[in-house]
């Protein structure tokens, strides 16, 4: 997915809708962001990880004020046949 200011990013569609990865270990995060990830983010104390972690914030607390327009949404694709979406 693109932003309309040219910044990149994933959604996994199918670790949203509880497809999860093959467990490599007994402990599975709650986001899945790995080390090199942060390292390139300046690590734990860069400014950029202190900036994603604000804008992620940001990004759930948006998402749980407009639940129901994303619940909606995915209700009407549950007849799509769409790999991974629960029907």
């Amino acid at each position: 997915m693109v932003t309309k200011d040219g910044c990149v990013f994933h959604i996994d569609f199918g670790f949203i809708f509880g497809k999860s990865p093959p467990k490599k270990s007994y402990f599975e995060p709650a986001i899945r962001l790995n080390k090199p990830m942060i390292e390139v983010m300046g690590g734990k104390d860069g400014e950029n990880y202190k900036h994603f972690k604000i804008m992620a914030a940001k990004a759930f607390l948006h998402m749980r004020k407009n639940k129901n327009v994303i619940l909606n949404t995915v209700m009407m694709m549950t007849d799509a046949l769409i790999p991974n979406l629960p029907s």
